[in-house]
């Protein structure tokens, strides 16, 4: 699908010149922060330089305080404390992170995690029966809890406390819980709702470690041995894909600097079984950032957790025997690769089911159906389907009367006010923006499919169907210097809300001949008066012979790389679409 390119805008040079003297980033990269609203210079820095100190103060998130003493009383009686998280890696990585830190503490404490086939999401009665079990007097949830009004009505009905750790947002009724640790309960809780508090972008894990922060506040304890465990709170942030700015930027780039000397023997174990440790591992050597966790890492946390029992994430996590972390991880890597042999039999068939059923003109929001799809692989689904088509996409697996969905969509179409308007006929659903997950009764998925895509005429416009590329800045090829990279890799991590500049360099005249690499990668190399570099384009082969040698007036829309192939590093144009003249 042809994209829509959204030129770069200019920013005020005298800004720039100012970013440029006071951070020491070269003039280019100045005008990079121009364009992302930083303009203060302090702000820059910090930006630039993160720190644990930049973090902000835990107890300005509500009922805080009342966690912490409840934790601190629970370690000085020496209570059974259980960790109630959910299957996905955020789940996972924060419940792990609760337990290792307490236990580190002189805590008794242990973990439960929900079966995703058999339980569903969130805290469970059967998890609230085994915390009653186990004799602990304290659950707190991790990545969920702040809808569970009947779940925790149980727990205290079997003299069970339960503090709530989840960024998710509340529904009308509150848990009746010692402490419900969520950022969006601030919001409309009587005080100025013109004021944002922060923490709004946090991930479970994120939260998780807030909550610790806090603890080790009141304990007096060193915030460096809390900051060993960043690398757990980096890989289950990145991998719930919320966005990475403030709070989430800092502990993600501090964490992935702890994750790639980490000391867990489950995580580097992890990292030896996906190719990123080791002297055989295809991708050993590289630098480890957040694509390389977002696609090589919590992938394979999360397929245990679509397969099954999501409990052996955590057991991974957990444990400091080197000989068992390699087992699990194996385990992980088996069921990963056994979760994309089921992921690319679902989504080849909900592919052919579309280009059969869905029309282009009449069609807002893709609804797909069927008996026999794995529940686990569907979210997977339906993402790719939704870049595919370009269009909102709910992927449902039918099991008898109900069904089970995961939808995704494209950023002018907000899914959960969208579910919000089909909530009669669903039985329930949650989510936000851009990824939800729904259960539906068989019988009404025809009047959901018809609701959907009347809300999407009503809210989407033709331009919004099309796809775009916001371009940063325009890039002379001469501008590419060892100082632009090293404020690119200071810029770094790259992800959601802080994505990888997007450079525009037009002018360019193609050398030598094109060629295709690996799967179906375009390879060529481009001039601008003397200076010459390489470029990529994935996945677009079938793009060949639009190039050819000597041709100009080529513009490409690239991200700058430092690519390292059997030791030979060089600096190329990663390039995500090109237009020829």
């Amino acid at each position: 699908m042809e994209k829509q390119w959204i030129l770069p805008k200019a920013p005020d040079p005298g800004i720039v010149a100012a970013l440029a003297s006071g951070t020491g980033a070269c003039l280019k990269a100045a005008e990079l922060l121009a364009l992302r609203g930083l303009t203060d210079v302090e702000e820059a820095k910090r930006y630039l330089d993160p720190k644990m100190e930049h973090l902000f103060d835990p107890f300005l998130i509500p009922e805080m305080d009342r966690a912490v003493l409840r934790v601190r009383e629970a370690l000085s009686r020496k209570e059974d404390i259980l960790i109630h998280g959910d299957y996905d890696v955020d789940g996972t990585s924060g419940a792990a992170l609760l337990v290792r830190v307490l236990k580190g503490l002189g805590a008794r404490v242990s973990s439960y995690i929900p079966n995703r086939l058999q339980e569903g999401y969130g805290l469970s009665d059967l998890g609230v029966k085994e915390a009653k079990a186990r004799g602990a007097s304290l659950l707190i949830t991790v990545d969920c809890g702040v809808t569970a009004v009947q779940e925790t009505a149980l727990a205290k009905s079997l003299g069970v406390e339960v503090i709530v750790v989840d960024h998710h947002r509340p529904g009308p009724e509150r848990p009746d819980a010692v402490a419900v640790i969520d950022p969006h309960l601030q919001q409309g809780s009587g005080k100025d709702d013109s004021v944002v508090l922060p923490g709004l972008e946090l991930s479970g894990v994120g939260l998780a470690f807030k909550f610790l922060q806090a603890l080790f506040l009141r304990l007096g304890k060193p915030m460096e041995e809390l900051a060993e465990h960043l690398d757990l709170v980096a890989v289950g942030t990145v991998a719930d894909v919320v966005p990475l700015v403030g709070e989430n930027r800092i502990i993600v780039r501090l964490g992935l600097e702890v994750l790639r000397e980490t000391r867990k023997p489950g995580l580097a174990a992890l990292l030896e079984v996906a190719g990123f440790r080791g002297p055989e591992g295809p991708r050993a050597g590289k630098p480890l950032g957040y694509w390389q966790v977002a696609y090589g890492i919590a992938p394979r946390i999360n397929a245990v957790g679509r397969m099954g029992d999501a409990g052996r994430a955590v057991d991974l996590m957990l444990t400091e025997d080197e000989e068992e972390a390699r087992a699990i991880a194996q385990v992980l890597q088996d069921e990963n690769l056994r979760r994309r042999d089921l992921d690319s039999g679902v989504y080849e068939e909900a592919r052919e089911l579309a280009k059969r059923d869905f029309d282009p003109v009449r069609d807002r929001v893709l609804v797909l159906a069927r008996e026999g799809w794995h529940p686990g692989v569907i979210g997977i689904v339906a993402s790719k389907l939704a870049e595919a088509f370009y269009r909102p996409t709910v992927v449902i697996a039918l099991d008898g009367e109900e069904g089970r969905g995961s939808a995704r969509s494209i950023p002018a179409f907000h899914l959960y006010e969208a579910l919000s308007g089909c909530e009669d006929l669903l039985l329930g659903f949650g989510g936000h923006e851009f990824a939800a997950g729904l259960s539906i009764e068989k019988a009404k998925i025809g009047a959901f499919r018809e609701r959907m895509n009347r809300i999407g005429r009503e809210v989407l416009k033709e331009e919004d169907l099309v796809p775009k590329l916001s371009l940063d800045a325009w890039l002379v090829l001469s501008e590419v210097t060892p100082d632009l990279l090293r404020d690119l890799r200071r810029m770094a991590p790259f992800g959601p809300g802080n994505r990888e500049p997007l450079f525009l360099a037009s002018d360019l005249q193609v050398v030598g001949e094109p060629r295709i690499v690996g799967a179906n990668h375009l390879k060529f190399k481009v001039r601008q008066d003397r200076t010459v570099l390489g470029g990529i384009a994935f996945d677009a082969g079938e793009r060949f012979g639009a190039l050819a040698t000597g041709q100009a007036g080529l513009s490409v829309a690239c991200v700058l790389e430092e690519d390292e192939w059997q030791g030979k590093k060089e600096t190329r144009l990663r390039v995500k679409d090109f237009k020829t003249r």
